[in-house]
């Protein structure tokens, strides 16, 4: 698992890739000798507490950092052969399988859905509810009911080909268009002249992205863009792409190179290519994610699994949108990086760092907690502020001084420590 190191920070700096393109990476790989339990890696997915989750035609693996952790029919699966994942609500992670759809439950599956998600190709969570693709067609799970979505309800058409969802909203790509599910409503989402169907979304930093052929579109802030991949990048068809929680994306094509794009307000630039030159297998790759903590992963129909850890650092300052340089605590939740500083709360967006209206300007943010279910806990220098936005200080019983620590429970309770006083 992650450890935490608590340093003493004048500037916030993040492990971040090297932009150097034909350099040797920091590549690790995982196969059978090191627990993998088959050498197809579909899926991969990361939950609130770090452990990276990964689908194959054997079971779905748990990796802590240290060692594979291998669930299959015996634990509660449906089936071994896994073809997606997601966390949902509350952070426990959905596993699909040709045989149905489990959820985790600390010490085994829970099978959730029936024969309605027997065969689910897609998972994505918005917050609140779950989606998934089944035999190409849309469908969401709220509890224990399953809701089959089509043009009736707004879609552009009924064959669905790629889902993403984040902050209550549901990105879904039909053969007809793409359109957003959002309060119980879908509408259609225009994309701009000659783009093509989009084969695969990923949601992150307040946009999504789509990947067409020969090409990407990003959608933000009711604003469509269109990046053509050039000749001389080469990007090849096939692979997977995701977006990181920065913004930035990374795709990886069919002969196992992989290639990040910057997320500035306009403009896509191609930032970095990385391949075999640089240590990584020459196969498709068939699952990308990019962690909480900056590594990336890369899943392959034939290779395993690969790991670039992290390699320089990135300094982030004033110069970034922050309004203070003096950082105290930081954090990831819903994929967003969250900085407190003496001078209030600050967000990551593709654009810089911009101040979280929870916390006000002149307020020191002391320490930052993501609880297990993927909520952002507050200390500052009066109160806790509770994901809800509600302040708890003296009045509710809290001892005075500044909140300088945060942890969780095994009962899901919030620890705090106080300066001048104890818990």
């Amino acid at each position: 698992m992650r450890h935490l190191l608590r340093t003493a920070l004048l500037t916030l700096c993040v492990l971040t890739l090297s932009a150097a393109s034909a350099q040797q990476l920091p590549v690790s790989r995982y196969g059978l000798a090191e627990g993998l339990p088959q050498m197809q890696v579909l899926a991969i997915a990361e939950d609130p507490q770090g452990y990276v989750w990964l689908g194959t035609n054997g079971g779905v693996a748990r990796f802590d950092g240290d060692t594979f952790t291998t669930f299959t029919v015996a634990d509660g699966l449906p089936g071994n052969a896994v073809t997606a994942l997601a966390p949902g609500p509350g952070g426990r992670m959905w596993v699909a399988t040709h045989n149905g759809t489990a959820i985790w439950q600390r010490t085994g599956f829970v099978p959730v859905g029936g024969a309605a998600l027997a065969g689910a190709t897609a998972l994505a969570s918005d917050g609140t509810r779950m989606w998934a693709i089944r035999g190409g067609h849309l469908v969401s799970i709220t509890g224990t009911q399953v809701r089959p979505w089509s043009r009736a309800d707004g879609l552009p058409s009924d064959s669905v080909l790629a889902l993403a969802a984040a902050d209550g909203t549901a990105w879904v790509s039909t053969t007809g268009g793409l359109a957003r599910i959002r309060g119980g409503r879908a509408e259609r989402v225009p994309l701009p002249a000659g783009s093509t169907p989009l084969q695969a979304l990923a949601a992150g930093s307040g946009s999504v992205w789509g990947r067409m052929a020969g090409g990407l579109v990003r959608v933000s802030g009711g604003r469509a863009e269109v990046r053509r991949f050039t000749a001389a990048e080469a990007v090849q068809p096939g692979g997977s792409f995701t977006v990181d929680p920065r913004g930035r994306v990374w795709v990886g094509d069919g002969s196992g190179a992989i290639w990040r794009f910057g997320a500035r307000t306009r403009g896509v630039p191609l930032e970095a290519r990385f391949g075999s030159e640089s240590g990584l297998p020459p196969s498709s790759i068939s699952a990308l994610h990019v962690g909480a903590a900056g590594e990336v992963w890369g899943g392959s129909s034939t290779t395993g699994l690969w790991r670039i850890a992290h390699q320089a650092f990135a300094l982030y300052d004033t110069r970034d949108g922050l309004g203070i340089a003096n950082v105290w605590s930081t954090a990831v939740a819903g994929g967003v990086l969250y900085v407190g500083t003496d001078d209030g709360l600050y967000r990551q967006t593709p654009a810089g760092f911009v101040r979280d209206a929870r916390i006000e300007p002149d307020e020191e943010v002391r320490s930052l907690i993501t609880s297990r279910d993927g909520r952002l806990w507050i200390g500052t220098e009066h109160a806790l502020v509770a994901p809800d936005g509600r302040r708890i200080g003296t009045a509710q019983g809290l001892p005075r001084g500044a909140i300088a620590a945060l942890t969780e429970g095994p009962d899901g309770s919030i620890w705090t420590g106080s300066t001048g006083a104890g818990r």
